[in-house]
């Protein structure tokens, strides 16, 4: 008998029949605890030669996803698998809203940088003119109107006087007149034919 069945056995006189539960570890490492796990559970790492030692102060996330927390080798949390999922998805859920809202954030800030500039330009006041100013302007533009009405009325004067269409030119026919002795014509022709 090893020194560990003894012990165990003695255990079992004095307090009756322990009923440990285990599970493992994702990393395979054996943990066990008597009773429910949950607060107030004393947890116990299983060494390979079969040694309990209490479990680390840490996270320990068993293979089924249930995360346990341990202070001192007792049980501080229990986090069910279904909610450890849930929680995940819950903090997805705000990474991404606020990843969302940061982008709005952005755009907004971009909206009012550029509104900024326009108030900025709409508050500059342009330059007054003065009077003389505005009547050498206009003056300058009536003047530039006026050289060009002429030139297009030179021009139009200058297409009014040219023809509108080459005069026009008799057209040569292929045939010959009629000669005013048509009888010595037949007489030709009916020569030349024998």
């Amino acid at each position: 008998m090893t020194k560990s069945e003894a012990l165990s056995k003695i255990k079992n006189l004095l307090f009756g029949e322990q009923k440990f539960e285990q599970a493992k570890l994702e990393d395979g490492t054996i943990v066990m605890w008597e009773g429910e796990l949950a607060t107030g559970t004393a947890l116990f790492v299983v060494a390979e030669d079969g040694t309990q030692m209490p479990a680390p102060d840490a996270e320990h996330k068993l293979e089924n996803g249930s995360i346990v927390s341990t202070v001192g080798g007792l049980v501080v949390t229990v986090t069910p698998a279904e909610a450890e999922e849930e929680k995940e998805i819950e903090d997805k859920k705000k990474e991404e809203m606020a990843s969302e809202l940061e982008m709005y954030v952005e755009k907004l800030a971009e909206k009012l940088a550029a509104l900024e500039v326009k108030i900025e330009e709409m508050g500059k006041k342009p330059e007054a003119m003065s009077t003389e100013d505005v009547n050498s302007k206009v003056e300058a533009i009536n003047t530039e109107i006026a050289s060009k009405f002429n030139a297009v009325i030179d021009l139009v004067s200058k297409i009014s006087n040219e023809p509108s269409a080459p005069p026009a030119q008799p057209v040569k026919s292929g045939f010959k007149k009629e000669s005013k002795n048509s009888i010595e014509d037949l007489a030709k022709i009916i020569n030349s034919i024998k």
